[in-house]
Order: structure tokens, then C-alpha cells, then sequence
């Protein structure tokens, strides 16, 4: 009976497609009323700051749709978020993955309004990732209380070269991310404005990421640590704990996913002691931290401790925690860890805060400007030379637009794949029997590849995936 229950698939994706759309339909009221706030908020920054926030949103923008066709590689793991939100918005809830569902569901609006298709899932990815950005800039304020330090940390991660690159892509990488900068800025928005409806709407966010990572939970120990801290003179006081027991209703609402998906899919054996001393020597590789950096990382953190800067501090754990989640994996998983944006965007955090420490400490008004400027424009060259080193890396390695994905329905695969592909596959017949899709053997594209390749997009179909 338990395993019968176990291997129904289609009834846990209906499930997650359920709990999924609950949590959305709560949390869009709760997001427009934040919005108001917000904008209250926007029209108290000094004008210089948000000219140059606007200039960092507006490269960083510039930066993703002109790289994006430099670097878009569609791997299988992106394909089937599209193929499931095209599946919604002809209701179809049949065979619906719950690992994609939620990730799908923030594509369904726009496939909904512009017509099905890739760039669609594409330009819905780059908008979450310019719009975390707005969401990381409001975070490192509430944490540090300085526009400098926000600016700074805001403008490396906007260069940072693993979140354009993960821009481009339609798993969950950036969702993820963009949805940890709404839950913490709403989280911590809370204790300056006692605004009810803001823990609400962030303990919400995190139920919302459990749907896409169970890794999410390392959040809740220490942000429930630091909540009781915040609120150490009402926790006698019920209405203290509603928030929390809403999210634990949540919790055990989302179990049947956690116990019946992950005990049987998930191989939890990949993860290691060993893995972790292993990779330890990447770490540095992994993050992107310089020798010159360092020095104001440690400053960074060293002076949060003095500053008794509690929040910055529990950033630094979760992100040490998802650290070290990810170096427990097998070497070749860790590369495109999604929890590595959290990480790099708390160094980049600690990074400016340091920096204006020690800003702080230059009394001489033109050699405070001055320093300044070095930093601005140490960040724009590093950046630029890392974007650079990107585009010139892919050139090497891949040809353009070349497309991976696994899939048995190839009349979703039409809807999602451009028609100037070309499918290679151990059964060409079945995809151009039913789309316009042109289709070849895999023998035929073995005789010539590099002809096939030099023409642009090619689709590696079924068994072919990754490989």
C-alpha cells in the first residue's frame, strides 16, 4: 500500500500544483500591500543614491539581454519549468512534475499573455533577475543602515558573472534567489515598521521556496532565533506566535512533498564529509574572493561583531550554512549551485560594509571622495573583465545556442523550441511526424557534426540529453 502511495508521481505533482497556487494567491495580496511601502520608502532616498542605483539596474540590464544570446544554453533542467507551465496554461495537469511545478507556475503569466515560448521564459528569468537586484539593494540597507555599502554590494552582484549567466536560465536558480531577497527584506522590514503583514508575506516566500529546494529550512532555525531575540518582551503574548503557526500549518501541509519525494528521489548519498574537505581547495575558485577583496570581507565581518550588527550576523550563518551544503556535494553538482548567489551576495554585503568602515575612518573630505572613486571604478573593471573572460570562455567551449533537454512529448517541445532548431534524435520520426520541427537521425549528425553545429541551434533529444 506505502509503495503504491510512494510511486504516484501524477498525484504529487497535482498536490504541489494545489499547495503552489495557495501560497500564490496569498502572497499577491500581501506583496501589493508591501509595494506601498515601498514606495514610501523609495521617496526617502537621497536623490544621488537613487540616480545610482537606476544606472546600476540600467547596465545590469543592458548586461543580461546582450550577453543572452551569447550564452543561452538550454540544459534539461530548464526545459521541463517551460514544458509544465505550457501544460498549465492549456490545462493539462496530467504527468506534472513536482520538482518544476512551482518554478513553471512563475512562467504561466507570461506564456498566458504573449504566446508560449522560450524567449518568453527566457525575459521572464532576466526581469526576477534585475528585480532581485532591487530586492538585494533593499536588504543590505536594512542590514547596514548605509547607501554606500548597499550601492556597493548591489553593483558587484550585478556584475557578478554567475548570476547573468543563471539570468538566462528557466530552473530555478534565480527564482530562488529572488525569492530569499523577498522573503529577508521583508523579514527584517518587519522590525522597522511592525507591519504585521510583512512576516506574514516572508514566512510565506520561504513555504513558496520549500516547494522548489528543501534546503530552504536552514533559513528557519536562525531567523526564528532572531526573531526571538527581536521580540524578547512579547513572546508571552499570543498573538506573537500567529505568524509562526501559520508557517507550521504550512510545514505540515507541504510533508506528504517532503516524505514522499524526497526519501525516494532525492540521493542524499552524493553528499559527504569527504566531498566537503575535497572541495574545500574550490572554494575560493567557487565564490570569486580576491586576495585584495579579503582584507575588506574580514573588516566587513569584524566590524558587524563590533557593531553588534545581529542581522548581518545571521545572514552570515545561513550563507556560511548554504556554503557548506554545497562543497558537501559531489564536484560535479557544485558549479551550478543555486545557493552560491545567497553566499556571494552576503560576501558582496560584508564586502561593502567593510569598505565604509573604513571609509568611516578617513576624516580628509577629498581623500574620502577619492577613495571612493577608486572603488567604483575597481568595480566596474573587475566586472567587466569577468563578463569579458565569460563571453570569451563560451566562444571556446560551446557553439551558440546550442540546446539539451529530455523530453517524451514533442508536441510540447514544438510549442517551447525555436523552429530554426534542429533535433538530433534516436527517433527523428516522432518529432517531425507531429511538428514543424526539423528532425535528423543521430547517425546523420555524426557524419558531419561540425557542419550541423556551425548552423546554429542544435537539440539533443531523449537519451542524447547532456551527454
Amino acid at each position: 500500500m506505502i509503495d503504491s502511495i510512494v510511486l504516484d508521481y501524477d498525484a504529487l505533482g497535482k498536490y504541489t500544483l494545489l499547495t503552489s497556487l495557495l501560497l500564490i494567491c496569498a502572497i499577491v495580496p500581501l506583496l501589493l500591500i508591501a509595494l506601498a511601502l515601498v514606495h514610501r520608502w523609495l521617496r526617502s532616498i537621497p536623490r544621488l543614491v537613487l540616480v545610482s542605483l537606476i544606472l546600476v539596474l540600467v547596465v545590469a540590464a543592458y548586461l543580461r539581454i546582450f550577453l543572452y544570446p551569447h550564452l543561452f544554453t538550454l540544459y534539461l533542467d530548464d526545459y521541463y519549468p517551460l514544458e509544465i507551465a505550457n501544460k498549465i496554461v492549456h490545462l493539462d495537469f496530467s504527468s506534472l512534475n513536482s520538482v518544476f511545478v512551482a518554478n513553471a507556475l512563475i512562467f504561466v503569466p507570461a506564456f498566458a499573455l504573449f504566446g508560449v515560448g522560450f524567449k518568453s521564459g527566457m525575459y521572464v528569468a532576466i526581469a526576477l533577475s534585475i528585480a532581485s537586484l532591487i530586492l538585494f539593494f533593499t536588504l543590505a540597507y536594512l542590514l547596514t543602515k548605509d547607501y554606500l555599502a548597499a550601492l556597493i554590494a548591489t553593483a558587484l552582484m550585478s556584475l557578478q558573472p554567475s548570476h547573468i549567466q543563471y539570468s538566462f536560465s528557466t530552473y530555478n536558480h534565480i527564482p530562488i534567489f529572488f525569492g530569499l531577497m523577498l522573503a529577508l527584506s521583508a523579514f527584517f522590514s518587519y522590525f522597522e515598521t511592525r507591519k504585521k503583514s510583512l512576516l506574514y508575506l516572508s514566512l510565506l516566500c520561504i513555504l513558496f521556496l520549500l516547494e522548489m529546494r528543501t534546503e530552504i529550512l536552514l533559513l528557519v532555525p536562525i531567523l526564528l532565533m532572531y526573531f526571538i531575540i527581536k521580540e524578547k518582551n512579547n513572546l508571552r503574548k499570543a498573538f506573537t506566535w500567529v505568524p509562526w503557526a501559520v508557517f507550521g500549518l504550512g510545514i505540515a501541509a507541504l510533508i506528504p512533498k517532503f516524505f514522499f519525494f524526497n526519501l525516494n528521489h532525492l540521493n542524499y548519498t552524493l553528499m559527504s564529509i569527504s566531498n566537503f574537505l575535497r572541495n574545500l581547495g574550490v572554494a575560493n575558485e567557487l565564490l570569486g574572493v580576491s586576495f585584495i577583496g579579503l582584507p575588506f570581507l574580514v573588516v566587513g565581518l569584524v566590524a558587524a561583531i563590533y557593531k553588534k550588527n545581529f542581522g548581518l550576523l545571521a545572514l552570515s550563518c545561513i550563507a556560511t550554512g548554504f556554503l557548506a551544503l554545497v562543497l558537501s556535494m559531489e564536484f560535479s553538482q557544485i558549479q551550478g549551485a543555486r545557493h552560491l548567489h545567497f553566499t556571494i551576495a552576503v560576501m558582496y554585503l560584508l564586502f561593502g560594509s567593510g569598505i565604509c568602515f573604513l571609509l568611516g575612518l578617513i576624516r580628509n573630505k577629498h581623500a574620502k571622495v577619492a577613495s571612493v572613486g577608486i572603488v567604483v571604478l575597481a568595480i566596474v573593471i573587475q566586472g567587466l573583465m569577468h563578463n569579458v573572460s565569460l563571453v570569451n570562455a563560451q566562444k571556446t567551449s560551446l557553439p551558440f545556442n546550442l540546446i539539451y533537454f529530455d523530453t517524451r512529448l514533442p508536441e510540447y517541445a514544438a510549442a517551447i523550441i525555436p523552429l530554426h532548431c534542429t533535433i538530433v534524435s534516436p527517433h527523428p520520426a516522432k518529432y517531425s511526424a507531429l511538428t514543424d520541427l526539423k528532425a535528423i537521425p543521430v547517425e546523420q549528425f555524426l557524419f558531419d557534426p561540425n557542419g550541423y553545429m556551425g548552423k546554429g541551434c542544435i537539440v539533443f533529444a531523449e537519451d542524447l540529453s547532456c551527454s
